[in-house]
């Protein structure tokens, strides 16, 4: 299960190791979600991906933020993103 932030109860009613964790439920439709989905992930709806010229340059920075890419796509239906 997903734990988020809560009180120390309601961590450990669900089992929690973290004592701040409490039971996360998703309230989104199914429909919204799949309009997010389409949309894509936010960082990338109004340009297109660029890295600038630093990370382009440094292989490990690009594989972290090409990781960072796939994982708001595959997310972006439920979550927002923040860098």
């Amino acid at each position: 299960a997903l734990m988020l932030a809560g009180s120390t109860a309601e961590a450990m009613a669900h089992g929690s190791k973290y004592p701040f964790a409490a039971k996360f439920e998703a309230s989104l439709t199914p429909e919204f979600i799949a309009a997010q989905k389409k949309r894509g992930p936010a960082s990338l709806r109004k340009q297109k991906k660029d890295y600038g010229p630093v990370v382009s340059k440094d292989k490990h920075g690009s594989a972290c933020f090409d990781e960072m890419l796939k994982n708001e796509k595959e997310f972006c239906g439920e979550w927002a993103v923040f860098y």
